[in-house]
């Protein structure tokens, strides 16, 4: 049904009065004799088509007016000029709205110009299928305009052919209000870089109760959007989805940094606050404008409810996305009740800052150093952003992002790196001992672990054979960040896990920033019947590589070497 707006009489009396702040002001509903409309063409070509007033009938209202477009072409709509309340500009107003009565059309993109700058480019199908047809569809959008002058043009028009036809009826303004105190909410970080993290959007310049832009798959956006304080922060704001339908998601208009464009940028993130009522096990879908980014592919839980969870996905280095687009991503839900914050892109390592293929480190997987076997250093990749295998323990799907990476403290040096996450969610590697071993042939699992500044802090570890937990701590930090820490976990002697299984491993948390690197098996001493040597612990330790050539303990590089204390020499592994 066509929403009806009763209007006052000072709206009447040449909108003589503005609505009070954050209230919506018509403008524009064709009754009372109006202008009839112009044309507008989007590559400022002579438009063509016609306009006319019309009496276009709602379930209330059997003789209301609306101004119809019918003919054009594909680059053709419809101009209306309002006139705003004495003393105010556009830029009084923070967002548009309108109804559009489709006739006849199909799988049609709108465009909506505001004084010739575009407030929505064609993009998607905004009307559907058949079911779009012979109703009134309500649509609003954000509006960032600052022309000045009494008067503003507004056109609204669709991608369609000579024989479509619409009508637009209620064109309503809303206002923009006081600007929000400074130091009542947090300053935004929209546009900055941390931590090789772009801010897109963190909702901070807005205010509670404005518009957060919805979009909708095959046709208008369903449900509401809406800017609130966070849950758990009331400094934060944040973008509220309410109601819906299977093909409404949030938008947020993106322009990256001059010379980028999307495949400069590795995953995108964004965090999730599931409200209590919100409807549980939806799809997660992720577009940058036509282009998939993320669909779901299974009905799961996508955050526990009531507590902020970092969502993330990896962006395909082969996509064609340019420097501005439109992000649309949310939970494909028709009783949907979540907010999202901090819409971001992690950018990908510069070939600047990545060595060449050949300049990573030689991979010691297989070798056995210090009684240690070497499953996996991530040096075979010789590759960054490799996506890596992850698992997750309640079956119902993993989230996250384990891709290879370059160590923070060393460039050549590749590692397991996962950012984002749920509280099901770690590593897999797949192991294959050497042969006539299984697991009860070693005594420790090593490997480790260096924590980024952005990883939240006291979650649990996860350690596991197949099926089998060798380590799941309680609420820990495991180590301090920005340093590499080793971890170690005890392998029961009588385990059964065989000679090839699969290694689980990783910190569980729904904001996770870490990386992984030199997993290793130790190897289980067995009694030889030949007493251990004691060794002068005080002796100086000699260096020697794997040619027998002395080297200067001091000047060592990553490697294998050969330790000589006194008369005592290993195999070890210098990082």
């Amino acid at each position: 049904m066509k929403k009806i707006y009763a209007l006052s009489v000072a709206v009447f009396a040449a909108l003589s009065a503005s609505a009070a702040a954050g209230d919506w002001l018509t403008v524009e509903d064709f009754e009372s004799n109006p202008s009839t409309p112009g044309l507008f063409n989007l590559f400022g070509q002579d438009g063509s088509g016609t306009v006319t007033i019309e009496t276009v009938a709602t379930d209330d209202n059997a003789d209301n007016h609306a101004a119809k477009f019918t003919g054009g072409d594909y680059n053709t709509g419809l101009l209306v000029t309002v006139s705003l309340p004495e003393g105010k500009t556009i830029a009084d107003y923070k967002a548009l709205d309108f109804d559009v009565f489709n006739y006849n059309m199909t799988y049609k993109s709108i465009f909506v110009y505001v004084d010739g700058k575009a407030v929505r480019e064609p993009n998607g199908n905004d009307v559907g299928g058949n079911g779009d047809k012979e109703v009134w569809k309500h649509f609003m959008y954000e509006l960032d305009a600052t022309a000045a002058g009494s008067e503003v043009q507004i056109a609204i028009g669709f991608k369609g052919h000579n024989d479509d036809a619409f009508a637009v009826d209620n064109i309503r303004l809303q206002e923009r209000g006081e600007a929000v105190a400074p130091g009542t909410y947090d300053e935004t970080r929209n546009g900055t870089a941390a931590d090789g993290w772009l801010m897109v959007q963190d909702y901070q310049t807005k205010a509670p109760g404005d518009m957060a832009p919805l979009w909708g798959r095959y046709g208008s956006a369903a449900g509401t959007g809406e800017i609130a304080v966070d849950p758990d922060k009331a400094t934060n704001l944040v973008a509220v989805m309410t109601g819906g339908d299977y093909n409404t998601y949030m938008e947020v208009s993106v322009t990256l940094p001059e010379g980028k464009t999307l495949k400069d940028y590795k995953t995108v993130a964004f965090d999730l606050y599931r409200f209590s009522d919100d409807d549980n096990h939806k799809k997660m879908m992720v577009w940058a404008d036509d282009e998939i980014i993320n669909e779901d592919n299974s009905y799961i839980e996508q955050a526990p409810a009531a507590t902020w969870t970092t969502k993330s996905y990896t962006i395909d280095e082969a996509t064609e996305t340019g420097n501005s687009f439109l992000l649309h991503f949310g939970i494909s839900s028709n009783s949907a009740h979540y907010a999202v914050d901090n819409v971001r892109l992690e950018e990908r390592e510069s070939q600047g800052n990545t060595p060449d293929p050949v300049g990573f480190y030689a991979t010691t997987n297989g070798t056995v150093a210090d009684g240690a076997l070497m499953v996996n250093d991530f040096q075979h990749h010789n590759a960054v952003d490799v996506e890596l295998p992850t698992w997750a323990r309640d079956g119902s799907g993993t989230a996250g992002t384990a891709v290879t990476a370059a160590d923070p403290a060393d460039k050549q040096n590749l590692t397991a790196r996962f950012t984002g996450g749920n509280y099901n969610t770690v590593h897999e590697l797949d192991v294959t001992l050497p042969e006539g071993k299984t697991l009860a042939n070693y005594s420790a699992i090593k490997f480790d672990l260096y924590r980024n500044a952005a990883d939240d802090n006291y979650k649990k570890m996860r350690v596991q054979a197949d099926d089998e937990e060798l380590k799941y701590t309680d609420y820990i930090q495991h180590a301090p960040a920005e340093t590499w820490t080793e971890q170690e976990t005890e392998i029961p002697s009588d385990t059964q896990v065989g000679n090839e299984f699969k290694l689980r491993l990783g910190i569980e948390s729904d904001k996770a920033d870490y990386h992984i690197d030199n997993v290793r098996l130790v190897e289980r001493r067995t009694s030889t019947g030949i007493e251990d040597v004691a060794i002068d612990s005080a002796a100086p330790a000699e260096y020697y590589n794997l040619s027998g050539m002395r080297m200067d303990a001091g000047q060592l590089v990553p490697g294998v070497y050969i330790r000589k204390v006194g008369n005592s020499t290993e195999k070890v592994f210098v990082r």
